[in-house]
């Protein structure tokens, strides 16, 4: 048998021994040498509230991208299959309010789950996986890159080069975890530059 299938999986103290612990809602650990975030998932099939928003405008009320901007807000949870973490979106638009679990199943299976993303467990501890999430708070959630476009302001695309977790806005608390990245998009034709802006997206309880 292969060295790899024998070993134990890493725990969490030992994957995050170099790391800075900060405890909250959801616990997160900063990877100050490669620049990742990591979230310590310990509420599986726990259902919570994900909200991304823009920090910074641009400027200019007519694009319609201004500073503190709510974006989507959905009902979430984490789901465990396997060597990896689901983020599920709970579909609250179609469900069968009804003692029977047959029929409440029925419903369910009726409608296509949507993953909103998928992650890898680096280390799991009593239960409770590590997932890293760098990747994840640096997308374009607010789908900046396709609002320019739908306005005219030209082509742009993310910049994952020019992009990091913003670690001084970053905060955790008891029932809520907020999580800023700054985000720079870059034109994709030579009429138009680069701009940096800086969502935030949050989750919560």
């Amino acid at each position: 048998m292969d060295e790899k299938e024998t070993r134990e999986p890493q725990t969490i103290t030992a994957f995050t021994e170099e790391m800075e612990k900060h405890p909250g809602y959801f616990t997160y650990y900063w990877d100050p040498g490669k620049g990742r975030l990591l979230l310590e998932v310990d509420k599986l099939e726990t259902e919570f509230l994900y909200v991304n928003s823009l920090k910074a405008g641009i400027g200019s009320n007519d694009i319609g991208l201004d500073r503190n901007q709510l974006g989507s807000t959905k009902v979430v949870k984490f789901q465990r299959m396997g060597p990896k973490v689901l983020l599920t979106q709970v579909n609250y638009r179609y469900r069968a309010i009804s003692d029977n679990p047959k029929e409440r199943e029925a419903v369910e299976d009726a409608f296509a789950r949507s993953v909103i993303s998928g992650f890898t467990v680096e280390a799991e501890e009593d239960g409770v996986a590590l997932i890293d999430a760098t990747e994840f708070f640096l997308r374009d959630a607010k789908q900046v890159a396709q609002r320019l476009k739908d306005r005219e302001q030209g082509e742009y695309e993310l910049d994952p080069q020019r992009s990091a977790i913003y670690l001084p806005a970053t905060r955790n608390f008891p029932k809520n975890t907020e999580i800023e990245a700054v985000l720079t998009y870059q034109g994709k034709t030579p009429e138009t530059g680069s701009r940096p802006w800086r969502p935030s997206q949050r989750t919560s309880p």
